[in-house]
């Protein structure tokens, strides 16, 4: 007597027989098996394990074998195995499945609303998602490594950047860039999206308000991402001028301060375009709002779990050879330093409140500052702020060194600005310290509105 599995899972299905109904079930679960894990379907066993056996075995094999041949595209022939099994007397259908070699399967011709994957122990609709990581494991070749659609391509804003850092690259020589592939004699996908001709796509939006209600600025931008990248940075940068301190010493020097580090936009922009998949035809998005940036992407985390990026600080570039190039053209601060250097500046704030990771995606959310109201604080209090500023953080050995005054004297100080929620207290011990709080609840400048352009 053949032993059964106990109930239906990932990858085990039971069906009483091959009725309307339950014919294009069957149909499903062969698509889900093939599309997913592979898996093991029993017609003659109803859904709660007891059997019920088929009562023509030659001819249900027949009907099943019809719709194999004719109802899933592409052919999972091959991958199909029939026997006939005698379960308590009665006669039982295993059908074995296995894993197809060329997903995504479907019950119609080029219609991804009838491709299906097995969730539990149920055969579901294939999300967008499902069928991009299909399509992915037919090609194991990395996106940026295979052939362009486009060959005509041209690279004078690449050739650009690479003058300004007297990095001598030609396209076609210097193959350890991966732009030109000399088996295929062709371009590939790296040298399309650096390209002037490149199609990627990036939206860009001011928000007057946090609920995104009102809109102050927008634009949409579509090219080479170096070409991104600049007017990136450069619309951000539009709103993100603070104001300018002018030194009370007599020096000609002045401070200009942000509303976002400049260092910070720069490493979100770069992750968006170095890590992004580029297979999905889906733009970045950049949303400037009073008290934040975000900065959006497709992809998620690559071959690794979110957690491991943000708590281990792991690492996986989906796009390793454009990570490389822009590192080399010190446009990007180098693989697995750009969380590391967000989360300097952001002291106080934990990594997962700043970046959102995602199965598909990954959200940067940049605190902005709001003006400081230097008169509103005394001498002292402004070189406490300055230094914290400056320096990320300010300690009370340096306040005491700054001012002047006694150690009890300077904690009265940073107590003062702790409670006015200028400053923020980290760690303990000899490890104390203060950084500037990223979300002060301070007054926009004078006369501006905090989600305004500023000059």
């Amino acid at each position: 007597m053949h032993h059964l599995p106990p109930y239906e899972s990932q990858n085990v299905e039971f069906k009483a027989q091959i009725g309307d109904n339950d014919g294009h079930n069957i149909k499903k679960t062969l698509v889900a098996f093939a599309n997913t894990f592979g898996g093991d379907l029993y017609i003659g066993i109803r859904d709660d394990g007891s059997v019920y056996g088929v009562e023509d075995a030659g001819k249900t094999e027949e009907r099943l074998w019809n719709m194999v041949r004719d109802n899933v595209f592409p052919s999972i022939i091959g991958s199909v195995e029939v026997e006939r099994l005698l379960v308590a007397g009665k006669t039982v259908l295993h059908v074995h499945v296995d894993r197809g070699p060329t997903p995504p399967y479907s019950l119609a011709q080029d219609d991804p609303r009838q491709v299906f994957v097995r969730v539990g122990n149920t055969s579901a609709p294939a999300r967008i998602e499902d069928i991009s990581q299909m399509i992915a494991r037919r090609n194991p070749v990395p996106f940026e490594k295979r052939a362009a659609a486009v060959q005509d391509l041209t690279f004078s804003l690449c050739m650009e950047q690479c003058r300004k850092q007297q990095v001598k690259f030609e396209p076609k020589t210097n193959i350890n860039f991966g732009f030109w592939d000399p088996r295929k004699n062709m371009w590939t996908n790296l040298a399309f999206i650096c390209s002037d001709q490149g199609q990627s796509q990036m939206i860009l939006v001011q928000f007057r308000d946090d609920d995104k209600t009102a809109i102050v600025d927008s634009e949409r931008i579509s090219g080479s991402i170096f070409l991104l990248m600049e007017r990136a940075q450069d619309f951000v940068s539009r709103s993100n001028y603070l104001e300018m301190e002018k030194p009370t010493d007599g020096s000609l020097a002045r401070t200009d301060h942000y509303r976002v580090n400049p260092d910070a936009v720069r490493e979100a922009i770069v992750n968006q375009l170095a890590h992004r998949d580029y297979s999905k035809d889906v733009p970045c998005t950049i949303h400037i709002s009073p008290s934040k940036i975000e900065f959006w992407s497709v992809g998620g985390a690559h071959d690794l779990l979110p957690e491991d990026i943000l708590e281990n600080m792991a690492t996986s570039c989906r796009n390793p050879m454009l990570a490389a190039l822009l590192t080399r053209l010190k446009l990007m601060e180098g693989l697995g330093t750009g969380y590391r250097l967000i989360q300097t500046i952001y002291r106080g704030i934990p990594l997962s409140r700043l970046v959102q990771i995602s199965e598909n995606s990954v959200k940067i959310s940049l605190p902005r500052r709001q003006a400081l109201r230097k008169p509103d604080l005394g001498e002292r209090q402004r070189r406490i702020v300055d230094t914290a500023i400056a320096n990320g953080q300010v300690t009370r050995q340096e306040v005491q060194a700054l001012t002047g005054v006694s150690q009890s004297a300077a904690v009265a100080l940073l107590q003062a600005l702790v409670r006015s929620g200028v400053l923020v207290k980290t760690g303990g011990g000899p490890r104390t310290a203060y950084i500037l709080s990223p979300d002060m609840p301070l007054p926009p400048l004078d006369g501006i509105e905090a989600g305004s352009q500023e000059n």
